[in-house]
């Protein structure tokens, strides 16, 4: 399938009319430094090398007409910035935004001369374009009414609203160059807040482009400005606002559909059908821009598949967005491009490893402030010598997701914000010598702090810092950190003081100075916030702080960008970012922000990475050649991203490895795939393309355990893993009995019962199960029956001895309850589901099949490229036979899978590949299994063996009903007029508790699949191929059952049963 941005007709069309067919071929031409600027007729340098540098027979867009356009852009570009140019540096369009405007130019002048005209010959483009999509991938034709929609897609940090402004003019010129300046009514721009429309209208100001922000009944929407500025959520439609309690709302319907409408960030500030609808109500005779760092976000994020509904199916929302998007996106210069430019500071992305101790977390937070001190040590120790690179203070924010409400993920169970507060005060109090061992452990690289693939988070973090102390001055070090960050001259207890007088702000100082302030908390509800935090101090919770009231005027945070703010750090939730921007941020924290929001991660990133660079260039320097630049000054442009959880930091790591950022220091190579699909009639199941999604048809109450549904969940609250992960040894638990308990009402009396209510509600959001029906009375029903669990847990942890063990208690009954919602949605989404199966033909364009491993690599790792450059040469010539390695990657094939090579390796920490390489639980079955087949040819002398890996979730054939199962492997044996189908998972058993486990119990749900399609010539397995040993498994009692249980499970032992496995498999499959 192609991805959204190779789907993007209108960008493509008009790349065509300049001569080329990619933006970065443009890039290449146009990006140099030197081209920046207008020359001394008033012309930019960049026409003279589009002239120069593409024929003029090869551009539909001919010379005299690109001098006209760039007139226009100069003269617009000189009007919005004049006034900004007398505050400082003198702003001139950078490649990328002068091409936008160029783009425009074009588009807005085939609109107004021949609407009609620009319709045909777009059509007769996507003719042409549709041929390299799939069938339900293709791009619906072009109507006159797509037409008065553009968007740009461009990078935060890029300068949107430089754009935005030119194009409100540009819009101007032509519709009245083409007399169409009559039909149109007013200017209105859209954002997503309150606070942006602020922000917009000084922006707007600063651009002499006359605007006014909406009053209801003020009357701004009746003058005659430019531009009328307004919040999303103020515009209603008309039988609501008569609803609406807030005096602020205005109805759509009052504006006329004759307008020019702005759209900044629109998929942020309401739901997408919501604000596209108010969008086409005010633009349906006018004309609308959009502008986005998001797109890809915001189509990732829909719902529904990006494909064309097979038969009378309904579209999904995102197969609608996909096709609107498609053909309004002009310019397409996101983050890849942008980073890749050179633009922005780059970025160090520190990840917290799930399952960490708390004093592990502390080190690692201790970490985190030594790499923001090492930024405020090299922007005071260079002042004089970095000067003209414009780089600001540095500042750390820190960004929690829950203000006052409280996160079961904290240690504490308190809200995100005090969190950050726990651990900056017991960094800032170094109790019993903490903080001071702790800087001794980086200064002497004794951390040990690992992510998940072991490698050192803090390797090379502290280069200027090595070079400055020793390692043995910890203390001094901490002393200095006390000043250039907490402008503390000794260690003492964090103060909390609560700003009154109008400020609402909450300030933080270590000690009780009143001047020292280092810090300001940013949020809503201070007040609230405030109170917490004293109680939290009155009880106890709060170590290492004091909580205070202190009258004071001056807001800290409307001073941050202030020259002589004290403030280093500022704390806030996400909603502070909104309509708030800073050149000083370099330091990012997010805690529990980031799993679902695709489009506020970006848009807190663009916070950090914004870089006015050298000379006003808004590059890193190692982007600008010929100058030699100060020692260490890419660490003050580099913006240090870590969070408190790992799992939500992974998705800045897949939004950046999506985006490209970082492929200018890396190589990509790709290895070719050889399809080899051996028969045409293999069969797989799928849910039939016609039928209404479950979350549209059905929405189920949760409720006790339907006796349809098997099996119990388990929860093992034995700290077995924290065990091992602190001795470093993989323990085996074999003589450890685990005792199994329940929640008795004893302790059921205790649970805060809404707390679990709202928990649940939220983890069901964030699956996604928007279907599901939650009710409070039957939450506690749930609780009180203990057939639906098994609770593995030490029997002293149930007894009633203090009230330490309710925290414990409610957040097993939380654990519990999350647990079975996950089993019981899954259960009625199969039990809606079932009925609709059906087998399937597979073919080689199966999501399964792919064209080619990517494989990612350092471009200082020589000889890796080379070696795996001659490996793409093998795959790529024919030469490729059977096997080859390099280090610890091997590919291999086995003819009986239906591409080749397979790709095992291990501990990649120098190349990355995608799809994911075989680990060794694969890599063995697979061997394994080559050498049955070819050690047997008189078992296979009457049968025939199919292979094929199974990919991930959204591609391979997956199972709700084994809990979303994705077993590794799709096997298939045709004998005696039959198919064998066998899905095939190696895998550890040690996560695994007992027979009713889904994936176990997976081998008796896939017979009652068979059962319901009724095909007698197809057989249905399913087996789960342990590489546990069996001794390792806790949960089986070794003298309670005969040793065949496993087998009549469909459970095999890879390691101990070697021999004969794979034997036992194929006997289990044919009896």
């Amino acid at each position: 399938m192609a991805r959204f941005e190779e789907k993007l007709v209108l960008g493509q069309w008009m790349l065509k009319q300049f001569g080329v067919h990619k933006l970065e071929v443009l890039g290449k031409t146009l990006s140099d430094d030197h081209l920046i600027g207008f020359d001394e007729e008033n012309s930019s340098r960049y026409l003279h090398e589009l002239k120069s540098w593409i024929p003029e027979e090869s551009r539909i867009v001919k010379n005299d007409t690109l001098q006209n356009y760039d007139d226009n852009i100069v003269k617009h570009w000189r009007s919005i910035t004049d006034k900004r140019n007398h505050a400082g540096n003198t702003l001139y369009p950078l490649y990328f935004q002068y091409l936008s405007l160029l783009f425009t130019e074009y588009y807005l002048e085939r609109y107004f001369s021949d609407k009609s005209g620009l319709c045909n010959e777009l059509n007769h483009f996507l003719v042409d374009f549709n041929q390299n999509l799939n069938e339900r991938e293709r791009i619906l034709p072009f109507v006159e009414s797509d037409l008065n929609k553009l968007a740009v897609w461009i990078a935060t940090g890029g300068g949107k609203t430089l754009i935005m402004h030119v194009n409100v003019l540009q819009f101007e010129h032509y519709s009245k160059k083409y007399s169409k300046g009559h039909a149109f009514n007013k200017t209105i721009l859209l954002t997503p807040n309150e606070g942006l429309s602020v922000q917009h209208k000084d922006e707007l100001d600063d651009s002499n482009i006359s605007a006014d922000l909406f009053v209801k009944g003020g009357g701004s929407l009746f003058t005659q400005s430019s531009v009328q500025i307004i919040d999303i959520h103020k515009l209603q439609m008309a039988d609501k606002v008569g609803k609406s309690t807030d005096g602020k709302s205005v109805a759509v319907e009052s504006f006329e559909s004759n307008n020019l409408v702005l759209v900044d960030e629109g998929h942020r500030g309401a739901s997408g059908k919501e604000w596209m609808a108010k969008r086409e109500m005010l633009c349906e005779e006018g004309f609308s821009f959009e502008y986005s760092a998001t797109f890809g976000q915001a189509i990732k994020a829909a719902s529904g598949s990006d494909l064309a509904p097979a038969g009378k199916g309904k579209p999904s929302n995102k197969y609608q967005l996909v096709q609107q998007y498609c053909k309004c996106i002009m310019f397409d210069y996101s983050y890849k491009f942008f980073h890749g430019d050179g633009y922005g500071k780059d970025h160090f992305i520190l990840n917290l490893a799930e399952a960490w101790s708390e004093e592990q977390v502390q080190l690692y937070l201790t970490g985190s402030i030594l790499r923001f001190y090492q930024q405020k040590s090299l922007f005071k120790d260079k002042e004089k010598s970095i000067a003209e690179y414009l780089l600001a203070d540095p500042l750390w924010i820190f960004v929690g997701g829950k203000v006052t409400a409280n996160n079961e993920a904290n240690a504490d169970t308190v809200s995100d914000v005090q969190a950050i507060i726990q651990f900056v005060a017991r960094f800032v109090s170094n109790s019993g010598g903490e903080t001071v061992n702790f800087i001794e452990q980086f200064l002497t690289q004794q951390d040990d702090l690992r992510d998940a693939s072991s490698r050192l988070i803090f390797a090379n973090a502290f280069p200027y810092l090595h070079k400055r102390w020793k390692t043995d001055q910890a203390a001094t070090v901490f002393s200095d950190v006390l000043k250039q960050v907490f402008n503390a001259e000794v260690p003492a207890n964090l103060h909390i003081v609560h700003l009154k007088s109008g400020v609402n702000e909450i300030g933080l100082r270590v000690g009780s100075g009143d001047d020292n302030w280092f810090g300001v908390i940013n949020v809503g509800d201070s007040a609230k916030l405030y109170k917490m935090c004293e109680d939290a101090v009155t009880e106890g919770k709060l170590p290492n702080c004091v909580a205070m009231d202190q009258s004071f005027s001056q807001s800290l945070f409307a001073g941050i960008n202030k020259k002589g703010s004290t403030i280093n750090l500022l704390i806030g939730a996400k909603k502070f970012t909104e309509g708030w921007s800073s050149w000083r941020v370099c330091s990012m924290g997010l805690m529990n922000v980031g799993r679902s929001e695709g489009s506020e991660i970006i848009q807190l990133f663009g916070r950090g990475v914004r870089l006015r660079g050298y000379d006003f260039s808004l590059k890193r320097s190692n982007h600008l050649p010929g100058i030699k630049h100060p020692e260490y000054l890419d660490q003050l442009e580099t913006l240090n991203v870590f969070g408190i959880r790992s799992n939500y930091m992974k998705e800045f790591e897949e939004y950046l490895e999506a985006e490209g950022v970082g492929e200018d220091t890396v190589e990509v190579i790709t290895l070719p795939v050889i399809k080899r699909l051996s028969r045409s009639d293999l069969k797989l199941i799928r849910i039939k393309e016609d039928v209404e999604p479950f979350k549209r048809s059905k929405k189920p109450f949760l409720e006790s355990q339907p006796s349809e549904m098997y099996g119990r969940v388990t929860l093992n609250w034995y700290p077995r893993i924290q065990a091992r992960r602190s001795s470093g040894q993989a323990a085996i638990a074999i003589d450890t009995d685990l005792n199994e308990g329940i929640l008795e009402q004893k302790h059921l009396a205790f649970l805060d019962y809404n707390e679990i209510y709202f928990t649940l509600a939220q983890y069901k959001n964030e699956k996604a199960w928007y279907n599901l029906q939650l009710d409070r009375h039957q939450i506690k029903e749930l609780l009180a029956d203990s057939s639906w669990y098994r609770l593995f847990i030490p029997a002293d942890d149930l007894k009633v001895t203090n009230f330490e063990r309710v925290k414990m208690w409610q957040e097993i009954a939380i654990s519990l309850l999350k647990k079975y919602a996950e089993r019981f949605y899954n259960f009625r989404k199969q039990e809606y589901e079932s009925p609709h199966l059906e087998y399937y033909e597979v073919t080689e364009a199966d999501d399964n099949f792919f064209d080619e491993y990517k494989a990612t690599i350092d471009r200082n790792e020589q000889s890796w490229i080379d070696k795996l450059n001659e490996l793409k040469d093998k795959l790529t010539d024919g030469s490729f036979k059977d096997s080859w390695s390099f280090g610890a990657l091997k590919a291999f094939d086995f003819s009986r899978h239906q591409y080749q090579p397979l790709i095992y390796f291990k501990n990649n920490e120098i190349v990355k590949l995608s799809p994911v390489p075989l680990n060794d639980g694969e890599r063995d079955f697979v061997q394994e299994l080559k050498e049955y087949f070819v050690n047997t040819p008189e078992y296979f002398s009457n049968k025939e063996l199919f292979l094929l890996r199974n990919q991930s979730k959204g591609k391979g054939v997956g199972f709700f009903e084994a809990g979303n199962f994705y077993p590794d492997f799709i096997l298939w044996l045709v004998a005696n007029g039959k198919q064998y189908v066998c899905f095939i998972d190696p895998k550890g058993l040690t996560r695994i508790h007992g027979f009713d486990d889904p994936k176990i119990r997976f081998h008796k749900t896939i017979k009652d699949i068979q059962s319901r399609l009724g095909d007698p010539d197809i057989v249905l397995e399913s087996f789960i191929v342990s590489n546990t040993y069996q001794r390792e498994i806790d949960w089986w009692g070794k003298g309670a059952s005969d040793e065949k249980k496993f087998e009549n499970n469909h459970v095999l032992f890879q390691k101990e049963d070697k021999a004969r496995y794979i034997e036992n498999l194929f006997r289990l499959v044919m009896q």
